[in-house]
């Protein structure tokens, strides 16, 4: 049989499973992982994506890229605060988007200029390289493109000629939920029964949360709420890095707030600190070299970690109520919930969820952040 693809595209990861012989998996790309950093960097005329891109966000900030997805979807009032927050320059002109990346050593910099849309392409095409990489020798790469509920026609459009120049033939665009909830009742018997499941998504800037209707093999979006103002896992690095930044400075009293260089070691050190915790008790934040060739290595807990995210957690349960209330629904109505989006690891999402939905089946056994691609 033919190998078919799913493309799950993230504003912090991508990620692409392959349907083949019945069996559905998440693929690892080139660098042995099966989610691919949503970033592309530019580094003396160089181009980068992936994990490598990544790598380049301390050292080459403002040749670095990344957001695209968040740049898609954003308001006017969205794409100033992504604009001011991002250390690439972006620029609007006439409706459309483009980076003026510089890059190169600091007596040396290089100005170049790059559109948003051709940007997706280059995110697009690594991806269409993790499929060729499965072998199947064939010219055809068919693949289901997940997107958001609330993108509109134009949006979808860009996203289906994105995939299709990057060499992927597509197939249809399907909404998230939808394929997070078909990662799991695919396997299952159609029964004219109606299964309710609730899709909570918790990614890197958004958190939503949709009801996906099921009967006998047909799957209806029945509501999708998103938290407002937005929520993601980055706020959560977000407190991390301010708890780590305020024990340093009382520790140094150097502020490491003030230098753009030794805040971007701060936030990748936080964010592995942030994963580790998903698994363990405690984690050490670690940064070689933050202030006058001085290291940062704080210990952090489990509970402290919670405890710093207290006041996240209570938004993070109020897309759950609109989407109940959208579809007319009450908590034991729902079946199943379904976790995704890279922070559905935090343990006290996961329980908050287990406590929120107590009669539910709570569905982890996909990794969150590659269950729509399987889906």
């Amino acid at each position: 049989m033919a190998a078919s693809f799913g493309l799950y595209f993230g504003n912090t990861n991508l990620c692409l499973a392959i349907h083949k012989d019945g069996n559905t998996e998440a693929v690892a790309n080139d660098s042995g992982d099966r989610v691919t950093p949503a970033v592309v960097a530019f580094s003396n005329g160089e181009k980068s994506v992936g994990l490598a891109a990544k790598s380049e966000m301390v050292r080459n900030p403002t040749g670095t890229i990344c957001n695209l997805k968040s740049l898609l979807m954003a308001t006017e009032d969205e794409l100033s605060q992504l604009a001011q927050e991002s250390p690439c320059k972006i620029v609007f002109e006439g409706g459309s988007v483009h980076f003026d990346v510089s890059s190169g050593s600091e007596d040396r910099k290089a100005a170049t200029k790059h559109a948003r849309n051709d940007v997706l392409v280059y995110l697009f095409r690594k991806m269409f390289e993790v499929a060729e990489s499965q072998g199947s020798g064939d010219e055809d790469y068919p693949v289901v493109v997940t997107v958001p509920p609330d993108l509109n026609d134009d949006q979808r459009q860009l996203i289906r000629e994105t995939a299709s120049k990057a060499g992927f033939r597509v197939l249809r665009l399907v909404n998230e939920p939808t394929m997070a909830a078909l990662a799991y009742h695919m396997s299952t018997t159609p029964s004219l029964a109606v299964c309710q499941y609730l899709v909570y998504r918790l990614g890197g800037r958004t958190t939503s949360a949709s009801v996906v209707s099921v009967c006998n093999g047909a799957y209806r979006l029945t509501s999708h709420a998103v938290a407002e103002p937005r929520l993601g896992g980055r706020d959560f690095t977000a407190v991390l890095v301010e708890h780590c930044a305020q024990e340093y400075q009382r520790q140094t009293r150097a502020n490491l707030r003030e230098s753009r260089r030794a805040l971007a070691k701060l936030w990748n050190a936080a964010e592995t600190a942030k994963h580790v915790l998903a698994t363990l008790d405690s984690a050490q934040c670690f940064a070689e070299s933050v202030h006058d060739g001085m290291d940062l290595s704080i210990n952090i807990s489990r509970a402290r970690f919670e405890s710093l995210m207290g006041p996240l957690l209570s938004r993070c349960i109020e897309p759950i109520d609109r989407a109940l209330a959208m579809a007319r629904l009450g908590v034991d109505d729902i079946e199943k919930v379904v976790l995704c989006g890279g922070s559905g690891r935090i343990q006290r999402v996961r329980s908050l969820l287990a406590s929120r939905f107590p009669t539910s089946q709570i569905l982890d056994s996909h990794a969150p952040d590659e269950v729509i691609a399987i889906g």
